[in-house]
């Protein structure tokens, strides 16, 4: 069937980055991945294995590439998003990519500000995590100007692995990072903006199993078991990934939460190309309603695809990042994102 387009060219074309536009990302591969929580407008999994999120009082925002519905807003005090156990959250190797921003630094018991966890540090087996913190004098003196980046996993966080994370240049707010974190079973490394950071050895225990939880911008299990441990994060989170595996070093080098030279695929739809010109291709399994949305949130597209492989003619578009929301007749929605250029 032919797409009947309703969108008009609203305004006059706008520059974006020469950055945004030109770079090239490859995105890491798809082997391996637990979940992808890309907070384009809902918390979903778009990784298709269900860890679907929960969030509560969050705020739908502006992520890094300065588009609109790509990030959350957590407010350092009681935002929080949530996914429910799986069996497949039990880990003996991880890695786990973030895009950030934080705007605070958490003050209270022990300085720590949670980005992911699974789980919670005492009792229980089974907990992973990463995060940033104070770590020359974590649950000592406050100093905001010490902040890095740290991963956990086992039983405990030890002083020694807390302060091995002790990473320059410092955190420093209103700045958006790309933090990737892995664990082989023996040692965590840190990259920072595709730069490897540091290799800190772990006590060598396994992580084990449990039947907890993912809580992202505040750690929920601490708080259940000690209220005054929340670990609460302020700022932004535009992207957050959990693969069962140790990412190779170009993946990390090219983490980005856009890839531009890549098609875009998630559960059983593929755009591309992207960055696309004059048209775009859409593969689809399944009967789809679709709405592409501008950089500033105008819907400039809105139609239904039935056939498998539909072309869509968008050479009328505004040059930028837009994101198309595709939604199936049983109401499930999710996001991606493509540049016209």
């Amino acid at each position: 069937m032919l797409f009947i387009f309703i969108a008009k060219n609203i305004m006059k074309k706008h520059l974006l980055s020469l950055v945004l536009l030109c770079a090239v990302f490859t995105a890491p591969a798809q082997t391996g991945l637990i979940a992808h929580w890309d907070f384009n407008g809902e918390s979903n999994d778009v990784s298709g294995n269900g860890h679907t999120g929960h969030a509560l009082n969050t705020i739908d925002t502006t992520g890094m590439t300065g588009a609109v519905h790509t990030a959350y807003y957590f407010n350092g005090t009681n935002s929080i998003v949530t996914a429910p156990y799986k069996p497949d959250l039990n880990l003996t190797k991880f890695s786990i990519c973030a895009v950030l921003k934080p705007i605070g630094f958490y003050s209270g018991s022990c300085l720590s500000n949670t980005i992911f966890t699974r789980g919670r540090e005492y009792p229980i087996e089974g907990v992973y995590s990463l995060y940033f913190t104070n770590v020359i004098n974590e649950c000592s003196t406050y100093d905001s100007s010490k902040e890095s980046f740290g991963s956990e996993a086992g039983t405990d966080k030890s002083a020694s692995t807390i302060t091995g994370f002790n990473d320059s240049p410092w955190i420093s707010k209103n700045v958006w990072y790309k933090v990737v974190v892995t664990y082989d079973s023996t040692y965590w490394r840190v990259y920072v903006n595709g730069v490897f950071l540091d290799s800190v050895a772990g006590a060598g225990s396994p992580i084990g199993n449990s039947t907890d939880s993912v809580s992202i911008g505040m750690s929920i299990y601490d708080v259940i078991n000690d209220p005054a441990y929340p670990y609460n994060f302020k700022g932004f989170i535009d992207d957050i990934r959990l693969y069962n595996r140790v990412l190779s070093d170009s993946e990390i080098t090219h983490y980005s939460p856009l890839a531009i030279n890549d098609p875009v695929s998630h559960r059983a739809i593929s755009v591309y190309p992207n960055p696309a010109y004059n048209e775009i291709t859409i593969e689809n399994s399944e009967n789809n309603t679709v709405a592409i949305y501008n950089s500033i949130g105008q819907k400039v597209y809105e139609g239904y695809i039935a056939n498998q492989i539909q072309k869509l003619d968008i050479k009328n578009f505004t040059n930028g990042v837009y994101i198309m929301q595709i939604t199936n007749s049983a109401g499930y929605k999710e996001s991606l994102r493509f540049i016209k250029m």
